[in-house]
């Protein structure tokens, strides 16, 4: 009996110091099973991912573009290689080694590791008495990798930690092996998503530090010359395209509202405040808010009883939350299109940028800020873990835009519970790979230009079918004047794309006022009118039109009909038509 209560005692006492590790461990082993089970039957954001950046890893390594130079990538007519993603990014790395759908989901694994082992760095650097808040710490790492973030952006989210706790080091101390580490970070990271307000907020730092302390530390200034010549080294494509190719973009066409006034200003700051913004998830709201919230008052309320004025300005807690309102406020004024005039006026190649991109790094501030207040909250240790627990189910059961977790888990509720197919489309029926490999042998497709109706070209594109549409917020000017005047007759009809397109054009898509492109099982309609100009389709080397409805004025447009294809576990029904000859 006291060999088994000893054994029990162990098993008691290593749950009790690794129950953090052993939790994620259990959601990653089930995530995982889940994954192998179902295959690509999984359900997958597709909005700003199966949708486009996916598909351009996709074509970079299917036509072997990763390193290549002066060379077109086959969608947009033939954008040059310098606009997408570089390859010299360990995100990028995932898709020239691994299968795509394999790719995506390591990606996804390693944000959460990534993030986990950033927040444990962090903690350990900042907490001496670290074990006894290492479950706090870890799982607040936790919470922050699997929130709903922009998906190729991945590694950049995750890395956030990791990066601050070396400058944390570097500030405390130079050495170069800090710098060195500095230097090859951009590997992991976005220059115009974060590398760009990364230096940014070094200079301000730098720049305050110095006015303080009277003092400058010069290692903070070189970092930020460290990290640029990594970022121009891993990202040399897009500043020669920005700075010497000389060809003008669609960024220079962005349209920015002049009806924008304070109230407008203060009501975008209040609503990524509270709410966050989708790109950037921040799922903060329910929990992470209100204790924030009521943490910071007590807190600054506690200093001033104290009459401890000077440790209001100086508690790094209270630097999290200013910091987090600076990002509101600059995301709200960066609505004024006189904030975009002065910019385009100043330096042309950041036209179109959106600084509002500040508030993508309020995640890592709002659950650091959250780890804070639970590893300073005596005592209670069931309120704190509890309110971990209530986190990690929101952020499983919110139904954000890039939340795979909540749309699985809604598909399997369907499946096993109800007893009834979920009505969403999963990875494998989007692409229906075997439909459209079917379709090209049949039509003996041979690299010809096509374009895509009433579904994303992105679909095309990722079985290997050149487009002349796409989606792709960065791209030539004159390509977009080109297409336009191939949409040119829906365009004058169908004022909402109109200026969809004339004010941003990231979608270059053949539109139409009958039927929709976004994903769905079962079509508006049955058949509609393609309306496009069809000798500019020629000249742009068009050759297919590969349609979800039948399209009724083929006669008009000089097409033929090819053939109609469906095939078993494909939502579609796909219509191809071809130039007449």
């Amino acid at each position: 009996m006291r060999s088994k209560a000893r054994v029990l005692l162990k098993i008691y006492s290593k749950v009790k110091d690794n129950w953090s590790y052993m939790g994620i461990a259990l959601f990653l082993m089930i995530v995982l099973g889940y994954v192998i089970m179902k295959g690509e039957n999984i359900y997958i954001q597709v909005h700003d991912n199966l949708d486009s950046n996916f598909v351009w890893l996709k074509m970079l390594k299917d036509n072997h573009l990763f390193f290549q130079t002066n060379v077109t990538v086959p969608f947009l007519g033939g954008i040059s290689r310098n606009y997408l993603y570089s390859e010299w990014k360990a995100y990028s790395w995932l898709y020239m080694i691994f299968p795509a759908f394999i790719a995506l989901v390591i990606g996804w694994f390693g944000k959460i590791l990534i993030s986990v082992a950033g927040f444990i760095f962090l903690g350990k650097l900042c907490y001496k008495n670290y074990e006894e808040k290492k479950h706090i710490i870890i799982w607040c790492g936790f919470l922050y990798g699997i929130l709903p973030n922009f998906p190729t952006c991945a590694f950049s989210f995750a890395s956030l930690p990791f990066l601050l706790g070396v400058l944390i080091l570097l500030f405390q101390g130079f050495r170069w092996k800090y710098m060195i580490i500095l230097l090859f970070y951009p590997l992991f990271s976005d220059f115009s998503l974060f590398g760009i307000f990364i230096c940014g907020f070094l200079l301000v730092f730098f720049l305050l530090d110095w006015m303080v302390e009277k003092k400058p530390k010069w290692q903070m200034l070189l970092a930020i010359i460290f990290l640029s010549v990594g970022y121009i080294f891993t990202e040399w494509r897009l500043f020669y395209t920005m700075l010497f190719s000389g060809e003008a973009t669609i960024r220079e066409t962005f349209f920015q509202s002049s009806n924008v006034n304070i109230l407008k200003v203060v009501k975008e700051s209040l609503d990524v405040l509270i709410y966050g913004q989708y790109h950037c998830g921040s799922l903060h709201t329910y929990i992470v808010l209100p204790v924030c919230f009521f943490y910071t008052i007590f807190l600054n309320v506690s200093y001033g009883k104290n009459c401890a004025w000077k440790s209001i300005f100086t508690d790094k807690y209270n630097w999290l939350i200013a910091w987090i309102g600076f990002n509101t406020i600059v995301y709200g004024l960066d609505q004024f299109p006189v904030f975009h005039k002065m910019i385009s006026h100043l330096f042309p190649p950041l036209s179109g940028f959106q600084f509002a991109r500040t508030v993508w790094f309020s995640p890592l501030l709002w659950y650091l800020a959250f780890m804070i207040a639970l590893c300073r909250m005596k005592k209670k240790v069931w309120l704190k873990y509890g309110l971990c627990m209530l986190a990690t189910i929101i952020l499983c059961l919110k139904p954000e835009i890039y939340n795979p977790i909540y749309r699985n888990i809604v598909a399997c509720v369907y499946e096993t519970i109800k007893g009834r197919e979920y009505t969403g489309i999963s990875y494998e029926e989007f692409y229906s790979e075997n439909l459209f490999k079917q379709i090209k042998e049949e039509i003996g497709y041979q690299e010809e230009w096509s374009i895509a109706f009433g579904m994303h070209p992105a679909i095309l594109e990722y079985n290997g079918i050149a487009t002349l549409d796409g989606y792709l917020s960065y791209y030539s000017l004159d390509y977009k004047k080109r297409f336009r005047a191939l949409i040119e007759p829906e365009l004058e009809i169908d004022e909402v794309n109109k200026n969809y397109f004339d004010n941003w054009g990231g979608r270059a898509y053949i539109f139409s006022n009958e039927i929709s492109y976004g994903v769905q099982r079962e079509m508006e309609k049955d058949s509609a009118m393609l309306l496009i100009d069809p000798v500019v389709f020629q000249e742009l080397g068009g050759r297919y039109v590969f349609s979800r409805v039948e399209i009724v004025n083929i006669s008009d447009l000089g097409l033929k009909e090819v053939g109609r294809y469906e095939k078993e576990n494909s939502p579609y029904k796909i219509y191809v038509y071809e130039v007449g000859q």
